[in-house]
């Protein structure tokens, strides 16, 4: 989430840049759908940075990140079945948004724009994407991307899971040398 690598995640320097080429991605800029989903991400964003800032200075450190995180996580564990339910509802929101073509799949141009958008591309998002598919559980893989269904199992296993060997450990970042 740190587009601009200082170390630090900042609202305006970091998240509210994203939420202006999402929303570019889906919408022409000049239409009231880019204002709405602008405006939904920013809003969003600005929510999440905010509830990370555990010292109110308007950054969150690595050290702040995990902290929030480790609240949720205790939160998922005492309550799975609403923590699922959160993560089908923000989450594949968010695979909506990205799936630029409605089809139900995240192709590797969706997930390349993404990371670019983060300033996190590179030849590593092919890799990774075509990895996580290979790995994919059988009969959920397939010729037309990530299913939403496995997106969601994956972000999952990456928030909330401590495993490294599961395919999830590894979604929003380079594979590993060994596959899983």
């Amino acid at each position: 989430m740190d587009r601009n690598s200082d170390g630090v995640v900042e609202y305006e320097t970091d998240l509210l840049e994203v939420a202006k080429l999402i929303a570019q991605r889906k919408f022409p800029e000049a239409t009231p759908d880019y204002q709405e989903l602008f405006d939904l991400l920013a809003r969003t964003y600005n929510w999440e940075n905010t509830r990370r800032d555990l010292d109110h200075d308007g950054k969150v450190t690595p050290n702040e990140f995990i902290q929030g995180h480790e609240q949720l996580a205790k939160q998922m564990a005492a309550h799975p079945s609403e923590g699922i339910a959160f993560i089908a509802k923000a989450a594949g929101g968010f695979f909506d948004i990205l799936d630029l073509d409605g089809d139900g799949y995240l192709s590797l141009a969706d997930v390349q724009d993404y990371a670019d958008a983060y300033c996190k591309g590179g030849d590593w998002v092919a890799a990774n994407f075509t990895q996580l598919l290979d790995s994919a559980a059988a009969g959920d893989a397939s010729t037309l991307g990530m299913s939403k269904a496995l997106f969601l199992e994956l972000v999952r296993q990456f928030w909330f899971e401590s495993d490294q060997t599961l395919p999830g450990s590894h979604l929003f970042g380079q594979p590993a040398e060994t596959s899983w």
